[in-house]
C-alpha cells in the first residue's frame, strides 16, 4: 500500500475532525482514537482487506466509527473515565446548551432538500473533498460553489428560527 505523507496527513487531519465531530473537540484521546484507526488501515492494507486501495475514505471512515464506538463503550463502562465525555471546552455553555445547540443543527439539516442535506454533511462534517462531493451528487465543479452557498444560505435561515437568537450564556 503505497500512500504519499501529505495523502496520509490529510487523512489524519479527515480522521481528527471526524473523532471532533463525534466525541467533541475536547476530547483528550482524540490523537489516540486517529492513531489507532491509522494503525488498523494499515495493518488492513497489509492483509489484503481492502479492496479499493486508490479511494481509502470509506473504508477508514468505517474503522474510525468502530474505534469511536470502542472509546464510548469503554468510557461509560469504566468509572476512571466517567468524566471525560462531559467535559466542556468553554465553561461559558452547559451541557444542556452544547445539547440544545446539536439538537438546532440537527433539525435544522433535516428541515434541508435532501441534496443541500447531503452536501453540507459531506463537506462539513464528513470532510469529503470538493471533487468526492461533486461526483457523488452529480454537479459540475463550477456549480458547486453556487450550490453551497445556497445551501448554506438555506441552513442559516432554518437554524436561525431554530435557536431564536438566544444567547449561550454569554452577557
Amino acid at each position: 500500500m503505497n500512500i504519499s505523507e501529505s495523502e496520509f496527513q490529510n487523512l489524519r487531519r479527515k480522521l481528527k475532525a471526524k473523532v471532533w465531530h463525534h466525541l467533541g473537540g475536547y476530547c483528550p484521546d482524540a490523537e489516540d482514537i486517529v492513531q489507532e484507526s491509522m494503525a488498523r488501515w494499515i495493518r488492513a492494507g497489509q492483509e489484503g482487506k481492502i479492496e479499493r486501495l486508490d479511494n481509502p475514505g470509506g473504508f477508514l471512515s468505517g474503522i474510525c466509527n468502530n474505534v469511536i464506538s470502542e472509546y464510548r463503550r469503554r468510557v461509560w463502562r469504566d468509572p476512571e473515565y466517567s468524566d471525560v465525555l462531559d467535559r466542556r471546552p468553554d465553561p461559558g455553555i452547559s451541557h444542556s446548551e452544547d445539547l440544545e445547540l446539536r439538537d438546532a443543527v440537527g433539525a435544522a439539516l433535516s428541515q434541508l432538500m435532501d441534496r443541500d442535506c447531503r452536501i453540507l454533511k459531506d463537506l462539513y462534517l464528513n470532510c469529503k473533498t470538493p471533487e468526492e462531493v461533486c461526483a457523488e451528487n452529480d454537479i459540475p465543479a463550477a456549480y458547486l460553489r453556487v450550490v453551497l452557498f445556497r445551501a448554506k444560505a438555506r441552513f442559516r435561515e432554518i437554524y436561525a428560527l431554530q435557536v431564536k437568537h438566544k444567547p449561550l450564556g454569554r452577557h
